[in-house]
């Protein structure tokens, strides 16, 4: 019997801060019953934007959050974009390594010379820095060209 009591004053204690909190007890389960369920999302479009601002309060300054917000926003690259993205960027990385191959070679060119200043060359030793130049960056791009051929 005393061990019921003790129970009693603690459940009568708990309820008791429940109620100076504010919170409303109910009788039975589905008494006053609340949809406690969260809403359903659309997500057929594959609009996930509201992951990241789910709970999310207004003038929020997290800066990660903000950030993938504001990502969550940006369309997604169609297939099509991304392999025109994809071939862009390849030939993009081509052409930087063939100017730096033609850059080497003239380089190579003025070193031979012995000179620093392109400014004291010759109007003929300039124009073989530039020939040099242009047939060091076309044999790369030519060189690569080779390279991708499947046959």
């Amino acid at each position: 019997m005393a061990g019921r009591r003790v129970r009693y004053r603690c459940v009568e204690g708990f309820v008791t801060a429940i109620d100076g909190l504010g919170i409303e007890l109910v009788d039975g389960p589905n008494d006053n019953r609340r949809d406690l369920a969260e809403p359903e999302t659309n997500t057929a479009d594959g609009d996930r934007a509201f992951v990241l601002t789910d709970g999310m309060q207004a003038g929020s300054s997290d800066p990660i959050r903000m950030y993938l917000s504001q990502m969550a926003n940006i369309p997604l690259l169609t297939r099509d974009e991304e392999i025109r993205l994809a071939k862009k960027i390849e030939l993009t990385r081509d052409e930087a390594a063939a100017a730096l191959a033609g850059g080497k070679a003239a380089g190579a060119f003025l070193d031979q010379l012995g000179r620093t200043d392109m400014a004291q060359l010759s109007r003929v030793e300039w124009a073989e820095f530039c020939e040099r130049l242009t047939r060091g960056y076309l044999e790369e791009l030519q060189r690569k060209a080779d390279a991708q051929v499947p046959f």
